[in-house]
């Protein structure tokens, strides 16, 4: 059965005795697991700005430090000790905050530390785990080039050959894999350890939510989003629901998003999420939205040569026939 959007939820435990975890702060530290392109650009800003009395909210705040391609289900991620020293000060600049206010961090380079956040902060950590559409997050992160660029992102970005991941399938073809492909694989496998997180820790307060639910037709997603946080409901933030919070809009190859069928743990995991691949699907909406107009123009274009080409070839055939 899907995870309804907005609940509480964590798969069942393996059997083992449920742990109770002792808040030591009576403020609320909140991470959200998630792929990125999720709308957390948006939750930073506007939590930061309408909830500054009461809350910092940050987004992505040490980067790449979190060492995913090291950290993710190392035998070390719980240990604090382990991780390099830009993670420790952050960590104790978020004691600092809690001592006044409640702590807010969205985006996704959090995940591979999460066990060292359970053990750090215990009882007052809430966890969001934010999901979107595979193909529309997938998308979204091939035109930000995440496999092909030289900054932190391309640091952070797992692949099937990191010792810490699952979906070690993946190694057979991924240098022939589209950037959309590969970032199939980066949301499978982010979003397979945000349940894996949810198996081992039951005792987690953590809210399930889906993208289109917290930015639908319907404020009810983000009404409990914010009941979760901690916060009391101001009218400013669901007035914004409308904007556009995107700091980084860019284009990419024109793709077939059909490609998400060759992966099963993929489609498993988005009918998990309640999603649906044969409805709402609009090609001509991911063509207006993902696709760089340069480089459709320039395929439509080459479009046209290739089929003069083939007629030519047509009718030089039934010549020589």
């Amino acid at each position: 059965m899907s995870p309804t959007a907005g609940t509480r939820k964590a798969p069942r435990g393996s059997g083992c005795r449920r742990r109770q975890l002792r808040p030591r702060s009576e403020h609320r530290i909140a991470f959200f697991i998630s792929t990125g392109r999720c709308g957390t650009q948006w939750l930073a800003k506007f939590l930061g700005e309408m909830y500054s009395d009461l809350c910092r909210a940050t987004h992505e705040p040490v980067f790449a430090e979190y060492e995913p391609k090291r950290m993710l289900r190392s035998a070390d991620s719980e240990n604090l000790d382990c991780y390099n020293r830009t993670v420790q000060l952050h960590v104790s600049e978020i004691w600092a905050t809690v001592s006044e206010k409640t702590y807010i961090e969205t985006g996704w380079p959090c995940y591979p530390a999460l066990p060292m956040l359970i053990r750090q902060f215990g009882g007052a950590l809430r966890l969001v785990h934010l999901v979107r559409h595979p193909v529309r997050a997938a998308m979204s992160m091939a035109t930000h080039n995440v496999y092909g660029r030289n900054d932190w992102i391309r640091k952070a970005a797992i692949t099937p050959f990191d010792s810490g991941v699952v979906c070690k399938d993946w190694r057979e073809g991924w240098e022939d894999m589209s950037a959309y492909e590969k970032c199939l694989f980066w949301w499978t496998e982010i979003n397979l350890y945000a349940l894996e997180v949810q198996e081992r820790w039951p005792e987690l307060d953590i809210l399930f939510l889906r993208y289109e639910d917290l930015f639908g037709e319907s404020d009810e997603a983000l009404r409990g989003l914010i009941r979760h946080l901690g916060l009391p409901l101001r009218k400013e933030l669901t007035d914004n629901r409308s904007v556009i919070v995107d700091d980084y809009v860019f284009g990419s190859d024109p793709i077939d998003w059909k490609a998400i069928f060759r992966y099963d743990k993929t489609l498993k995991l988005t009918e998990k999420f309640g999603y649906q691949l044969s409805d709402g699907i609009k090609e001509q909406q991911l063509r207006n939205r993902y696709f760089s107009p340069e480089l459709v123009r320039l395929r439509e274009k080459n479009r046209g040569r290739v089929r003069k080409i083939v007629k030519a070839v047509r009718r030089l055939g039934r010549k020589w026939h």
